[in-house]
């Protein structure tokens, strides 16, 4: 009797602006699920990465140059190739500084949220000091006039005195 697979959140390829560094934290993720369940086996692994990536990636896999529908002797390393080539094209990384530089805190978004989401943005551009270009679009951008008068060393001190 086979044993029953563990649940997954399978990957969301509907927002597609945030696809890249999504399907890098779901790989990340997937890959811990990998080495709990011990598995070794490369057919197995790709096997498993299409089982959870979910139906719509699975059809995409399948469109993607270098695979074949079905095919279970493509190895593991190639399928994963194949799909993060797909989900993370080539960046603009100028275009990607204009997001970051352009994205203000919403009304009704908290501060520690504004932060995770700058901390998102912030993947694709490539800063030499991520924390310092944080900082700076949180004095710049965020809501609160008082925090904008704080000062502090580090970013981390500076939001946890928020």
């Amino acid at each position: 009797m086979a044993a029953a697979l563990p649940t997954f959140p399978e990957f969301d390829v509907t927002h597609t602006s945030t696809q890249a560094a999504r399907w890098k934290e779901w790989l990340s993720r997937f890959r811990n699920l990998v080495v709990a369940m011990n598995v070794t086996d490369k057919k197995r692994k790709r096997a498993l990465l299409l089982h959870y990536a979910g139906e719509p990636t699975n059809e995409t896999f399948d469109t993607l140059p270098d695979t074949t529908p079905g095919e279970s002797e493509e190895t593991f390393a190639k399928a994963l190739q194949a799909l993060t080539n797909y989900f993370t094209p080539r960046q603009n990384r100028e275009y990607e500084i204009y997001v970051f530089r352009q994205a203000k805190q919403e009304s009704n978004e908290s501060i520690s949220a504004f932060h995770k989401r700058l901390r998102q943005l912030a993947v694709t551009c490539e800063f030499a000091d991520v924390d310092r270009e944080i900082k700076t679009r949180i004095v710049q951008s965020c809501s609160s006039h008082k925090l904008r008068q704080r000062r502090s060393r580090t970013p981390r001190n500076f939001l946890r005195n928020c």
